[in-house]
């Protein structure tokens, strides 16, 4: 049991594990690991019982969740292939999105329902992301911005997303350099909050196209961004008396 200790840390271990054994303190032990016990089982039926509510929901997308096979279950997981089910909901993987795992797919699946759900009710992503309070509400008045933080809003899908872009802040993905830029620049909560804004476009972007996730596809940028990103890089090249010249 010890083979991979140090001999300090194995006197150590033997040491903490020597104490009085009252019998009020193994009583105490007792109905710790009873609680324990008690709310392993609690989750496993709740688990048990979201997999028997997501079953009865049909979709267009049957035969592709048989594909994805059941990863090896690890501590505190479903009890159910989630990606499969989300799969059979969304026609594609969302899960191969960095940062997007069980916990955001199934609360994804029970606030927003299936693909057909959401595109019937977001005529975009921009909707999308807008009724999740995760765009920014300029206020202007007088042609001047007076403010530009986002909507206080309750939403757990929402929230599941700040989880999801709070978790890959150190991937060395595309996702994790824009989550590290965005921090950068916009400060620890906006820069997540950005991020989650993000992910949000992603998914809407997979739901509509039905194509499996590409970071080229999904960083990629645009005519208006490219000419922004070169107006910037000609001012700064004008800061240290150079000029950008086209080869």
């Amino acid at each position: 049991t010890f083979k991979n200790f140090t001999p300090e840390c194995t006197n150590k271990f033997l040491k903490a594990m020597q104490g009085e054994g009252r019998e009020e303190y193994l009583f105490v032990l007792r109905q710790s690991v009873e609680r324990i016990a008690a709310a392993d089982r609690a989750l496993e039926e709740c688990s048990t019982e979201i997999h028997r509510l997501l079953k009865k929901v049909s979709t267009p997308h049957e035969k592709a969740s048989h594909t994805i096979k059941a990863s090896r279950r690890k501590k505190n997981d479903y009890a159910f292939n989630v990606q499969a089910e989300a799969v059979r909901f969304y026609g594609v993987d969302l899960s191969s999105i960095d940062g997007v795992g069980s916990n955001t797919l199934v609360v994804l699946m029970s606030e927003l329902g299936t693909r057909d759900h959401i595109l019937s009710r977001f005529r975009s992503a921009h909707a999308f992301a807008s009724w999740l309070g995760l765009c920014p509400d300029n206020r202007i008045s007088g042609g001047k911005v007076l403010s530009c933080k986002t909507r206080k809003v309750k939403n757990a899908v929402a929230k599941a997303l700040r989880l999801a872009a709070f978790g890959i802040a150190n991937a060395k993905s595309e996702l994790g350099v824009y989550t590290r830029r965005m921090k950068a620049k916009l400060g620890k909560a906006e820069g997540t909050t950005a991020t989650a804004h993000k992910l949000a476009r992603i998914i809407y972007a997979m739901l509509q196209t039905q194509k499996a996730y590409d970071e080229k596809e999904a960083f990629k940028r645009n005519p208006a961004s490219l000419e922004k990103h070169r107006t910037y890089l000609e001012k700064q090249a004008l800061k240290l008396g150079m000029k950008i010249v086209e080869v």
